[in-house]
């Protein structure tokens, strides 16, 4: 992991070192690959399974995006339209 030197003032000169927080590349069980698409308010990352193998589309959503009600009623109406498509592609559609 790389150091990052943080300057205190304005001359940009510091002894300091801060350690860079490590990008996580697991999301439960699954390890993140690269990313596949990216929408108005999420990432969809290429998942595999470490056990089963298999492989999963995860979209991911940053907390911080959702920073009004008309942002969470979006997302909230995505997640029932998955749930109820999730009828018809059972093997398809997980939800986290």
């Amino acid at each position: 992991m790389d150091d990052a030197r943080v300057p205190t003032n304005n001359s940009g000169k510091s002894g300091r070192k801060i350690k860079a927080k490590p990008k996580s590349n697991f999301f439960g069980p699954y390890v993140l690959l690269q990313t596949i698409g990216e929408g108005e308010f999420a990432k969809v990352k290429l998942g595999l399974h470490k056990e089963t193998r298999e492989d999963a589309a995860i979209k991911m959503i940053k907390k911080e995006w959702i920073n009004s009600d008309v942002k969470l009623a979006k997302i909230t109406r995505e997640i029932s339209a998955l749930k109820v498509s999730r009828n018809c592609w059972e093997n398809y559609i997980y939800l986290l």
